[in-house]
Protein backbone atom coordinates (compact mmCIF):
# COMPACT_ATOMS: atom_id res chain seq x y z
CA UNK A 1 0.00 0.00 0.00
CA UNK A 2 1.90 2.98 -1.25
CA UNK A 3 1.22 6.20 0.53
CA UNK A 4 -0.98 4.59 3.18
CA UNK A 5 0.57 2.87 6.12
CA UNK A 6 -1.31 -0.02 7.71
CA UNK A 7 -2.30 0.63 11.28
CA UNK A 8 -2.85 -2.26 13.58
CA UNK A 9 -5.25 -1.13 16.28
CA UNK A 10 -6.72 -4.40 17.54
CA UNK A 11 -4.99 -6.87 19.82
CA UNK A 12 -5.43 -10.56 20.41
CA UNK A 13 -4.32 -12.13 23.66
CA UNK A 14 -3.54 -15.82 23.58
CA UNK A 15 -2.43 -17.85 26.58
CA UNK A 16 0.26 -20.43 25.84
CA UNK A 17 2.13 -23.01 27.86
CA UNK A 18 5.87 -22.54 28.28
CA UNK A 19 6.45 -25.35 25.78
CA UNK A 20 4.12 -23.79 23.21
CA UNK A 21 5.78 -20.40 23.65
CA UNK A 22 9.23 -21.90 23.19
CA UNK A 23 8.05 -23.68 20.04
CA UNK A 24 6.64 -20.40 18.73
CA UNK A 25 9.93 -18.60 19.50
CA UNK A 26 11.97 -21.26 17.67
CA UNK A 27 9.69 -21.22 14.63
CA UNK A 28 9.77 -17.43 14.54
CA UNK A 29 13.58 -17.44 14.77
CA UNK A 30 13.75 -19.71 11.72
CA UNK A 31 11.32 -17.60 9.70
CA UNK A 32 11.96 -14.53 7.57
CA UNK A 33 9.73 -12.34 9.75
CA UNK A 34 11.45 -9.72 11.87
CA UNK A 35 8.62 -9.32 14.37
CA UNK A 36 6.74 -12.04 16.16
CA UNK A 37 3.49 -10.18 15.40
CA UNK A 38 4.07 -10.40 11.64
CA UNK A 39 4.95 -14.07 12.01
CA UNK A 40 1.77 -14.87 13.99
CA UNK A 41 -0.34 -12.82 11.53
CA UNK A 42 1.04 -14.92 8.69
CA UNK A 43 0.20 -18.11 10.60
CA UNK A 44 -3.30 -16.92 11.46
CA UNK A 45 -4.21 -15.96 7.93
CA UNK A 46 -2.51 -18.94 6.27
CA UNK A 47 0.13 -16.93 4.45
CA UNK A 48 3.01 -19.02 3.25
CA UNK A 49 5.78 -19.11 5.82
CA UNK A 50 9.32 -19.09 4.50
CA UNK A 51 11.85 -20.88 6.66
CA UNK A 52 15.53 -20.06 6.37
CA UNK A 53 17.67 -22.96 5.24
CA UNK A 54 21.40 -23.32 5.37
CA UNK A 55 23.15 -21.23 2.76
CA UNK A 56 23.88 -23.69 -0.06
CA UNK A 57 26.48 -21.49 -1.74
CA UNK A 58 28.33 -21.18 1.59
CA UNK A 59 28.23 -24.96 2.01
CA UNK A 60 29.55 -25.35 -1.55
CA UNK A 61 32.40 -22.95 -0.75
CA UNK A 62 33.33 -24.93 2.35
CA UNK A 63 33.33 -28.15 0.31
CA UNK A 64 35.59 -26.53 -2.30
CA UNK A 65 38.05 -25.42 0.40
CA UNK A 66 38.12 -28.91 1.89
CA UNK A 67 38.70 -30.44 -1.56
CA UNK A 68 41.48 -27.93 -2.28
CA UNK A 69 43.13 -28.75 1.04
CA UNK A 70 43.05 -32.49 0.18
CA UNK A 71 44.52 -31.85 -3.27
CA UNK A 72 47.31 -29.74 -1.73
CA UNK A 73 48.10 -32.60 0.65
CA UNK A 74 48.37 -34.98 -2.32
CA UNK A 75 50.70 -32.57 -4.13
CA UNK A 76 52.85 -32.28 -1.00
CA UNK A 77 53.16 -36.07 -0.75
CA UNK A 78 54.10 -36.47 -4.42
CA UNK A 79 56.55 -33.55 -4.70
CA UNK A 80 60.22 -34.54 -5.29
CA UNK A 81 62.76 -33.19 -2.85
CA UNK A 82 65.00 -30.31 -3.89
CA UNK A 83 65.47 -26.60 -3.32
CA UNK A 84 62.54 -25.57 -5.56
CA UNK A 85 60.37 -28.28 -4.09
CA UNK A 86 61.03 -27.03 -0.56
CA UNK A 87 59.77 -23.56 -1.52
CA UNK A 88 56.73 -25.07 -3.20
CA UNK A 89 56.06 -27.20 -0.12
CA UNK A 90 56.35 -24.11 2.10
CA UNK A 91 53.91 -22.27 -0.16
CA UNK A 92 51.47 -25.19 -0.09
CA UNK A 93 51.78 -25.32 3.71
CA UNK A 94 50.95 -21.60 3.90
CA UNK A 95 47.93 -22.03 1.64
CA UNK A 96 46.70 -24.98 3.70
CA UNK A 97 47.17 -22.96 6.88
CA UNK A 98 45.11 -20.11 5.41
CA UNK A 99 42.35 -22.50 4.33
CA UNK A 100 42.29 -24.04 7.81
CA UNK A 101 42.00 -20.60 9.45
CA UNK A 102 39.11 -19.65 7.10
CA UNK A 103 37.35 -22.94 7.79
CA UNK A 104 37.76 -22.48 11.55
CA UNK A 105 36.35 -18.93 11.40
CA UNK A 106 33.42 -20.02 9.23
CA UNK A 107 32.52 -22.95 11.47
CA UNK A 108 32.32 -20.65 14.51
CA UNK A 109 29.55 -18.54 12.97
Amino acid sequence: MKGKELRYTETLEVKLTLTEMETLRKQHAQSIYQSRSAFVRALLFHHSITIRERNESFDDLIEEWIQLRKELEDIQKQAPLGQKSEKVLELIGGIKSGINKLLDQCMQK
